[in-house]
């Protein structure tokens, strides 16, 4: 039996995976309007970026602090409303977070979503961060294959 090898120098096209990116966190009523997801998955399209992943704003004491600090009196009012009647939580590596309202979250999904059907693009949720929703883990297939078997393994550090 003849056994063939190939020149990676002679190949004529080059094996491309598509661009991916993360968008987090996102900001509710700020950066999660129409308008401003329109315009950033257009440039995103114009990049290339084939997938993204979505992830609300996590609110911990250090980033709201920060953000009361920053944003202008109208964005801390609507901040401080988004995220009022939420408890803190332990979330992952953070002692006390707060999350957006289940139904929040799940509806600008949605509108991100179709938004970023329009231009070619196809958005999914981030489970880590969004551990009450259905979701995937940050855009990896490998994790999305054990996540939908709902497998008791480790998965790998690492996704090569």
């Amino acid at each position: 039996m003849e056994s063939h090898k190939v020149n990676p120098r002679s190949r004529r096209g080059k094996v491309l995976t598509p661009a991916q990116f993360e968008i987090d966190p996102i900001i509710p009523f700020v950066t999660d309007t129409e308008t401003e997801v329109t315009t950033l998955f257009r440039r995103l399209q114009e990049t290339g970026v084939k997938r993204v992943t979505l992830s609300y704003l996590h609110l911990r004491p250090a980033i709201q602090r920060q953000l009361m600090s920053e944003l202008s009196p109208l964005h801390r009012k609507v901040i401080e409303s988004c995220f009022k009647v939420q408890e803190w939580k332990a979330m992952g590596s953070s002692t006390r977070t707060k999350l957006l309202s289940s139904v929040i979250r799940e509806k600008g999904y949605q509108r991100m979503k179709e938004i970023g059907e329009g231009f070619g693009i196809t958005a999914s949720v981030c489970q880590c961060k969004n551990p009450d929703l259905k979701g995937n883990l940050c855009s990896s297939g490998k994790v999305k294959i054990a996540i939908s078997k709902r497998t008791a393994r480790q998965l790998p550090l690492f996704q090569c």
